[in-house]
């Protein structure tokens, strides 16, 4: 077969296999070589490049879409989670300051204070709040509730999970939600630092906060620490309900004196209006929305408020203290109000006694059931409670004496009076015999009492050049200190000149331990001016007394 003829013949049958392959979509390469005039053809399954890159390209593409929207994903869920932990943290060192009643200001670190014109308002860390006629509450992002009394100040730090209170002067009343092992809660003052783990607990502070202080369990354990320990070395570690523990760092002997919270104590104001608050703390579910409104819409914190108008507590004391260890009186007052010093009566009379008592720092009086009545130096007492009587009683000279026991301590006043019989003393008064007259107007002639006086102060009113008054400032608060030498004397128509024992001194009704014709007094306020009353009492040797008084007025310019 000749070559050309051959030649179209492969050509037609490559041709038709390409063909089959086409219909078969098998794609084909087609080879041909030509080796010395003879032509060879190879064929294999044609690919397709183009094709083929086009789908590496796509799948790539899929894939960097896919990484892309993980790594974003990714992304968007770490640096969101970020925003929200950052956000979830700033909330939680901000505080909601809210106002009950009254002047509440606040003030943020380094700014000057601001009265807060509305009910409530969110403040920063390390923030300031001072109350003076008004009441305020702290809400902390973990349901925790603050409550200021009147007349207190107090920063507040809130840092990572802890809260610190640093309270300057006057009263708290804490309320400390359940806290984890990494949150801490505690209160510093200027003489120790109370630290709990979810408890409610009060802590006040005396007029001059860095030498008097009380802190006090209503629910759980507070633990203490010693703010300097070269001072409260005997400061407890721990207090539980119904503990109360008092610092005062002046008193040398006993600086810390640990005891029961009194039954006296919690009729204070600050104690009861405080207990309804925890009540309403316990109900109440979101006390963000509902706390403000529950408060001033409350009948039993309207009526305790309006019922007391006074200080939260006295200069001299706190309203909570445990009094265990007074034995100065210094704390407790009793007064006879019937009868009068050196009242005449007859042997026909029935003669009523009555005392007036108050206690400063529990604002209330004695109990009936710690009150007895004695006549003269008789141990036995003749009635009991806040009055009593005695008729018929035979002419002559008495003493009648009220004591009440408080707290094993005893407390007393003294008041002197005489009984007259109408008859004999008509009929001693025209006795035909002048020794028996004189005899018997001798046996029955009265004691007259004493006579107190104070000798004239040099001035009435003392300020830093007079007295001189020392001001002594800490935090925003200033203590006012005079210290005051005063001369009296007593005389007594029977005895003559009074000394010793018989010469008492009191400051503002308060029975000083100091006796005889000098005292000398520290007097100490944190307002001024301030006024205060000295009484002298002289007191002869059967019981009968005199009182003198004079009041001088501390101030500043």
């Amino acid at each position: 077969m000749p070559a050309s003829i051959q030649k179209k013949h492969v050509l037609k049958e490559v041709n038709h296999s390409a063909k089959i392959n086409e219909e078969k979509e098998l794609p084909m390469e087609d080879s041909v070589e030509e080796m010395e005039g003879e032509i060879t053809l190879n064929a294999a399954p044609k690919k397709d490049k183009k094709g083929t890159k086009s789908k590496w390209i796509l799948i790539v593409i899929l894939v960097l879409l896919v990484i892309s929207l993980i790594s974003f994903g990714l992304y968007f869920f770490v640096f969101k989670n970020r925003i929200d932990t950052q956000k979830g943290t700033l909330n939680k060192t901000n505080f909601t300051l809210i106002k009950e009643s009254g002047k509440v200001e606040f003030k943020k670190e380094a700014q000057d204070y601001k009265v807060l014109e509305g009910d409530e308002i969110s403040l920063p860390n390390k923030s300031f709040v001072k109350t003076q006629e008004g009441l305020a509450h702290v809400l902390f992002a973990n349901n925790s509730l603050l409550s200021i009394d009147k007349n207190s100040e107090v920063q507040i730090e809130v840092e990572n999970e802890d809260i610190n209170i640093n309270q300057l002067t006057g009263s708290t009343w804490n309320r400390v939600k359940k806290l984890t092992n990494t949150e801490n809660y505690q209160v510093q003052t200027p003489t120790a630092l109370a630290t709990v783990r979810g408890t409610k607990f009060g802590v006040e502070l005396g007029p001059d906060p860095k030498f008097m202080a009380g802190m006090y369990t209503v629910e759980g354990k507070v633990g203490m620490s010693q703010k300097d320990g070269t001072l409260l070395n005997d400061l407890p570690s721990l207090i539980e309900f119904p503990s109360f523990a008092e610092i005062k760092l002046k008193d040398k002997e006993k600086p810390i004196n640990v005891g029961n919270l009194l039954p006296e104590a919690a009729q204070g104001r600050w104690y009861q209006r405080n207990r309804i608050v925890d009540l309403i703390y316990d109900q109440t579910q979101d006390l963000s929305l509902k706390l403000i409104q529950l408060l001033k819409s409350n009948s039993k914190l309207l009526e305790i408020d309006s019922n007391n108008k006074g200080p939260t507590r006295k200069d001299n004391c706190l309203e909570l203290m445990d009094q265990r260890d007074v034995n100065k009186q210094d704390k407790t007052t009793i007064k006879i109000t019937k009868p009068t010093e050196a009242q005449v009566f007859t042997t026909k009379d029935t003669i009523n006694f009555e005392t007036d008592n108050f206690n400063p720092c529990t604002q209330n009086p004695f109990e009936d059931k710690f009150l007895s009545w004695y006549l003269n130096d008789n141990q036995t007492s003749f009635g009991s409670g806040k009055s009593a009587e005695q008729a018929n009683l035979p002419e002559g000279n008495y003493s009648a004496t009220v004591r009440g026991k408080y707290n094993k301590n005893l407390y007393e006043d003294r008041v002197n009076f005489v009984v007259k019989d109408p008859i004999s003393s008509s009929s001693s008064s025209s006795s035909s015999s002048s020794s028996s007259s004189s005899s018997s107007s001798s046996s029955t002639k009265p004691n007259n009492p004493p006579t107190a006086n104070i000798s004239p102060l040099k001035y009435s009113t003392y300020n830093s050049t007079t007295g001189p008054v020392i001001k002594t400032c800490f935090g925003i608060g200033c203590i006012y200190t005079l210290n005051l030498t005063v001369s009296g004397s007593g005389t007594d128509p029977e005895d003559g000149n009074l000394i010793g024992n018989s010469l008492t001194w009191y400051i503002d009704g308060i029975l000083e331990a100091t006796t005889g014709p000098t005292l000398t007094k520290t007097f100490q306020t944190s307002t001024v001016p301030k006024n205060f009353k000295i009484d002298l009492k002289a007191t002869d040797s059967k019981g009968l007394s005199g009182t003198v008084t004079k009041t001088i007025t501390v101030k500043y310019p």
